[in-house]
């Protein structure tokens, strides 16, 4: 389908000549028959200006909103992004620079109505469709019809503009934008004409435009470039311009510039220089200024003018804390400016590519392409609601309009979830055939009701808790093609896809790629280990891969959502805290609750309060709120036990899900480790974790498992979240609550219990010998194994990996021997545990090993976490970690005086790595003059996880070849981009930045290996390198 172009507007014949002259922006174009614009998107054909790019986008995707950046927008919510080519600017240091210089997108670009679009938007639930990518300025016409369809379903616009438009244009343009975000790139003329070619005053005519004679809601965005246009006095006359002329309620987003383009000689900018133009803003009296583009919790949140309390936590993208109400302080009652909805979303992080023409267009290519109209898409979802709720409870079948029903189709899936927690996944696929929709339909919800082997079936209970989704499947292809070329046809977001060998079978839905941000290969390769076949086969020809499309319905559910407690913010886990010491305290407190805390919860939920002497209490509510939860558990706790010792840890358990006696025991692998509460008559068991809580629960009961049918009993399981006492608020001097952030936090105040701040060990027994003789006979065999001419050399790193012992401790060794290891040693290791905060730098004062204790460098600490605001002071993410714990053994027998600075680095872009890396470059230089001698840097990492043995050497081989050349985007992006699981990658990138800061590092691999040579199982292996980086 080729949608046609209204005719365009903003243009004039230009008299006395064959050329006409572009109203829309201010270059004015000059254009002569077939001539394009400096945009390249708008040409002159036969006299008349033509749009080139109408209907036509370079992709959709779905973002949160405060990626635009727009922060007093909807915030949490979801937006429908896209954008289309060319652009008015030529920024030398564009960031969307394939897209916005692209001289090809008409061939290039997916094409989709604005009727299609907004259709898109209202079935993903988004609450707005944002212009964006490239500037919508020059596609305006699109950009309006697009709008104005957004408007027809009550969805709201958003153009992300440098705002290089024309008086006469702007008024039509911005009439259908209901929110702007303006990018004023910087405050001189100068920097526009040299980086942008184009002139500053327009821009800040549009901006005094739009604050006087407009509706529309904007957010400023200042890209902030190393000697460009960071210098304080700028800042200042920027800052002095807004308040004079926008006023100081206009949020400012002062963003961090990454090489790209043309500009790739310049650096990124400094966190200290963002941290610097926020400050002059705040002191020049701008109310809501923000840093962006790197990780900075505290300077991406909102805090109320009026009060300065925090109205609105953000921590890169995702939402935490939210105290708005009626577009208030919920402490004070200001008035906060912006647009606000109710209470805020929960999109979150996510990033979901979607698929526009698939959903609204019968393609000409595949006849058998179904089109629904959104009505049809909700008779879908309901009626896979109706045989689901009739399969567990023995109802009636439901029915599906008839029409409806006999459409014809490949084949269905129906996905049962509990908040973005997967509970079933049944379909029916007829690769030969099409089949009546109604009847697939109906079998893939009874099946995915009951008969999902991998989970616990669906009881009455759940159903009003169930988001259920339809997938709709079409378009089967096979694919050809030998080795990597069978990836190049798999379009991620649009594609499904199915592998079948006869070793195995295994298919994956479009949606599952896209909400993991996989490329095509990882796809290939998830849908491999799917079919239990290893990563790589589906290179293999003997391997059949077949591609299909879907159209997916979703629906929620209707008794509302589970909680989703990862995203219960820093300061409601710390409310808990206070209001269980407030019990114990036996003081009556005011909190300032978030509303997260008081909404009754739809399923039942318990509360675990377990003290530092083990005592415990557990008390259960159903559709209570959080905090009355919390406060009856204190109570209850208190009676039974008034001389307890100080409070532990708080233990919330949510997603309840019943047990059938009618499942075999098989389909418990998914909950046999979670807690679970068993009840029989008057007895009653609770288990927090174990090998098997449910075998252990029928023996607390009395009852063997083949009875428990006939005895009535119920088995319960729970997610378990646990907070930790330490998570408390610091009181001040009068003995108020100051807010809980551990930034804020010191190495004394961040313990998490125990003697002095001391982290007990956590995997001894399990990656190393639990006592103490055993373990120093074991490092006393692996150092005495070592060639006596080891030649120590002096290295400024080195990388161990961390498994077991019995698998890599004479590798480990082996590297350690082949270098002097000084007294201060900082050690990164990946996180491996959901515990505590993402980037954690240890709080502790000692690491308690089963032979010895290693003491903290707190001056590291305190130098570290001071400049690196990502990096929090936290005891919590080390409590389980391995990572450092495995490795220090080895490091405290070369040198026994050795002080240690643990970190654990969890999720981060290459980019946001370049803070820490400066960081440590800088400490390095500050322990050497302290010490007179540098600290030894060490990787903590194995290399790529469970391929064949030939795959992962493969893959490993990939990684170590960057990795020797001390090449640390080559590394990570060669890491990313074929998914090997290196998983101390960011640690490697990290101190691979610092030393070169330095001087370009020497990399050595000592030794490889595999677990294969351990294990002898070559079926799934890990890798292990050692390294020295001198």
């Amino acid at each position: 389908m080729t949608l046609s172009p209204p005719k365009t507007r903003w243009w004039h014949a230009e008299p006395d000549s064959d050329r006409i002259i572009c109203d829309l922006c201010p270059r004015e174009c000059k254009l002569g028959e077939d001539q394009r614009g400096f945009c390249f998107v708008r040409k002159n054909e036969g006299g008349e200006m033509r749009l080139t790019t109408y209907g036509r986008s370079t992709g959709f995707c779905i973002d949160p909103i405060e990626k635009k950046p727009l922060n007093h927008f909807l915030p949490g919510t979801p937006v429908l992004s896209f954008g289309t080519a060319g652009c008015n600017l030529g920024c030398k240091f564009c960031q969307n620079w394939d897209i916005s210089k692209s001289r090809e997108i008409e061939i290039l670009s997916a094409e989709a109505s604005p009727e299609g679009i907004a259709a898109a938007a209202k079935s993903h639930g988004c609450r707005s469709i944002a212009f964006t990518y490239n500037d919508p300025v020059i596609w305006a016409e699109y950009a309006i019809d697009a709008a104005r369809a957004a408007h027809a379903e009550s969805i709201k616009t958003v153009a992300v503009t440098a705002g290089y438009i024309t008086p006469e244009a702007r008024p039509d343009f911005f009439e259908h934008i209901d929110a702007a975000n303006v990018d004023l790139k910087a405050f001189t003329d100068l920097f526009y004409r040299k980086l942008a070619f184009a002139r500053l005053d327009p821009i800040l005519e549009t901006l005094v435009w739009l604050k006087n004679e407009s509706d529309t809601w904007f957010e400023l965005t200042n890209l902030i470039i190393p000697g460009e246009n960071d210098s304080p006095d700028e800042f200042h006359k920027m800052c002095d311009w807004v308040l004079e002329n926008l006023g100081d309620e206009v949020p400012v987003h002062f963003t961090a510039f990454h090489p790209d383009f043309k500009m790739r000689d310049k650096p990124p900018t400094p966190h200290e220089s963002l941290i610097e133009a926020r400050q002059i803003a705040l002191d020049r009296g701008i109310k809501f200024p923000y840093v962006g583009n790197v990780l900075d919790r505290e300077r991406q949140s909102t805090y109320c003018p009026g009060c300065g309390e925090l109205i609105i936590e953000r921590d890169h993208y995702a939402m935490g804390t939210y105290q708005i109400a009626d577009s208030r302080c919920a402490h004070c009652s200001k008035k906060i400016a912006g647009v606000f909805e109710g209470d805020r979303g929960d999109w979150g992080r996510k990033r979901l590519p979607i698929s526009i023409p698939s959903m609204a267009v019968k393609k000409n290519d595949d006849p058998d392409a179904p089109a629904f109209t959104e009505a049809e898409g909700h008779a879908l979802t309901d009626f896979a609601r109706a045989a689901v709720e009739a399969a567990v409870t023995g109802g009636p079948k439901p029915e599906l309009n008839p029409g409806l029903a006999a459409t014809p189709c490949v084949g269905v899936f129906v996905s049962l979830k509990r908040g973005h927690q997967l509970r079933a996944c049944i379909g029916n696929l007829n690769e030969n055939e099409l089949a009546p929709l109604g009847g697939m339909i109906d079998r893939a919800a009874a099946g995915a009701a009951v008969n999902d082997r991998r989970f616990p079936r669906i009881h009455p209970l759940e159903l009003p808790l169930l988001v259920v989704e339809v997938s709709v499947m079409h378009d089967l292809q096979i694919i050809e093609g030998k080795g990597d070329a069978r990836a190049e046809p798999i379009q991620v977001g649009a594609h499904g896809l199915i592998i079948s060998h006869s070793q195995g079978r295994g298919l994956l839905l479009p949606q599952v790629a896209s909400e993991r941000d996989w490329d095509a290969k990882t796809f290939l390769n998830q849908v491999c280990l799917k079919a239990g076949l290893p990563q790589g086969f589906w290179k293999k020809p003997a391997a059949t891969l077949k591609t299909f499309r879907g159209e997916i319905f979703e629906a929620d559910p209707p008794g509302g959502k589970d909680l989703q407690l990862e995203l219960l913010a820093d300061q409601s886990r710390s409310t808990l805290i206070d209001v269980v010491l407030s019990g114990f305290e036996k003081q009556t407190r005011e909190f300032q609750v978030a509303t997260e805390l008081i909404r009754p919860q739809p399923t039942p939920t318990g509360i675990l309060l377990e003290c530092e002497d083990g005592t415990n209490s557990l008390s259960m509510s159903q559709g209570g709120s959080l905090i009355d939860l919390v406060k009856q558990g204190t109570r209850n706790l208190l009676n039974d036990h008034p001389d307890c010792a100080p409070l532990s840890r708080l233990v919330l358990l949510t997603h309840p899900i019943t047990l059938s006696p009618d499942d075999p025991p098989k389909r418990f692998g998914s909950v046999v480790r979670s807690p679970i509460l068993g009840r029989l008559g008057d007895r009653t068991s609770f288990l927090l974790d174990g090998q098997n809580t449910i075998q252990s629960t029928f023996q607390n009961l009395g009852i063997q498992p083949s009875d428990w049918a006939g005895t009535g009993a119920e088995l319960t399981t729970f997610h378990l979240f646990e907070i930790p006492a330490s998570a408390a608020s610091k009181t001040n001097d009068q003995g108020a609550i100051d807010e809980p952030t551990l930034s804020d936090q010191t190495p004394e105040t961040a313990r998490a219990g125990g003697d002095g701040g001391i982290r007990e060990p956590a995997v001894a027994g399990k990656f190393y010998p639990g006592s103490s003789d055993q373990m120093q006979r074991e490092l006393d065999s692996f150092f005495f194994q070592v060639a006596p001419e080891t030649r120590l050399k002096e290295c400024r790193g080195i990388m161990l990996p961390h498994a077991g012992w019995k698998f890599c401790g004479q590798m480990i060794a082996e590297t350690v021997s082949r270098t002097r290891v000084p007294e201060q040693v900082v050690i990164i290791s990946p996180k491996h545990t959901p515990l505590g905060a993402n980037w954690s730098i240890s709080g502790h004062t000692t690491w308690k090993l089963p032979h010895e204790s290693v003491s903290v460098d707190q001056e590291a600490v305190s130098f570290l976490s001071d400049r690196v605001p990502a990096l929090k002071i936290d005891t919590e993410a080390h409590r389980e970690e391995h990572g450092i714990e495995v490795i220090l053994p080895f490091l405290l027998w070369a040198n026994p005086r050795i002080k240690v600075v643990p970190i654990v680095l969890g999720s981060a872009e290459f980019d946001e790595l370049g803070p820490l890396a400066n960081a440590l470059a800088k400490w390095r230089a500050v322990a050497t003059e302290r010490d007179g001698h540098p600290p030894l840097f060490v990787i903590s990492s194995d290399m790529n996880h469970f391929g064949t043995e030939e795959e992962n050497r493969r893959l490993d081989e990939m990684a170590l070849e960057p990795f020797r050349k001390a090449d640390s985007r080559g590394l990570f992006d060669t890491c990313v981009k074929n998914a090997i699981s290196m998983c101390g990658l960011r640690p490697a990138v990290a101190i691979l930045e610092a030393l070169n800061q330095e001087r370009h590092c020497d990399v050595e691999i000592t030794q490889y290996d595999t677990s294969a040579t351990v294990s002898g199982d070559t079926n799934r292996v890990v890798g292990y390198a050692g390294a020295l980086l001198k």
